[in-house]
């Protein structure tokens, strides 16, 4: 028979854990289930008027595990996929950290967009359901910090939450 210490007994448990993922890659999971469902736009942070009207009234932001999708009403009964990403977060990050790499874009007049391909480098936050997202432009650096209220750029989406 075989006496066993607390100590004994606490490694031989420890044998049969599993292992745990490093801190960063599980604050990242926890941060990205956060973001998972639906979302309004509520400012789409374009200067473009016509552009931000249809967003803004008409789209919407579908995450579901790490891929986020941008959807227009073209009718009253149809959707079209406008742009479509897949998200990397860096939540443990000051300011919050995030990556968008950009899998697809609608063509326009049949043309493919040349951002297909390309990682969006932005920050974000997250409080109660508004998240809101600052992204660099093209290849720029990723931005630092939000700019002053009022100024262009900053994108505000809302949750949309399901009706009881």
């Amino acid at each position: 028979m075989y006496a066993f210490t607390s100590a004994g007994l606490f490694l031989t448990a420890l044998a049969y854990l599993p292992p745990v993922p490093p801190a960063g890659k599980q604050d990242a999971k926890k941060a990205l289930e956060a973001l998972q469902g639906e979302w309004r736009i509520t400012n789409s942070g374009l200067d473009n008027n016509e552009l931000k009207e249809v967003f803004e009234k008409q789209g919407k932001v579908v995450i579901k595990g790490a891929k986020a999708t941008l959807l227009v009403k073209a009718d009253v009964k149809k959707e079209v996929k406008f742009l479509g990403v897949t998200i990397k977060l860096a939540p443990g990050k000051k300011p919050k950290e995030i990556d968008l790499k950009v899998e697809y874009v609608i063509p326009v007049s049949g043309v493919e967009s040349t951002a297909k391909g390309k990682t969006i480098k932005g920050i974000y936050s997250l409080v109660g359901d508004t998240l809101k997202l600052y992204t660099a432009d093209d290849d720029e650096a990723r931005p630092k910090k939000f700019p002053a209220r009022g100024e262009r750029g900053v994108v505000t989406l809302t949750r949309v939450r399901p009706k009881k």
